[in-house]
């Protein structure tokens, strides 16, 4: 939920106001931010619990990726 939140104030930060150059990487790749997070959700919503973070992480990994 905090990276959803903090997405969208990225993504409607007016452009006069500075960002910090992570913040322009990350709306600059809202998509993959969304793909990570859609991937994310259902692992969890498959009530994986034991496997979530590596499984996560392998996600994380995909969406970094260039």
């Amino acid at each position: 939920m905090d990276t959803v939140n903090i997405l969208s104030t990225y993504l409607t930060c007016p452009v006069v106001l500075p960002m910090p150059p992570q913040a322009m990487v990350v709306a600059e790749r809202a998509e993959s931010v969304c793909r990570l997070l859609d991937a994310a959700s259902m692992i969890l919503a498959e009530n994986r619990a034991a496997a979530t973070w590596p499984l996560v992480l392998g996600e994380a990994v995909k969406a970094a990726a260039p």
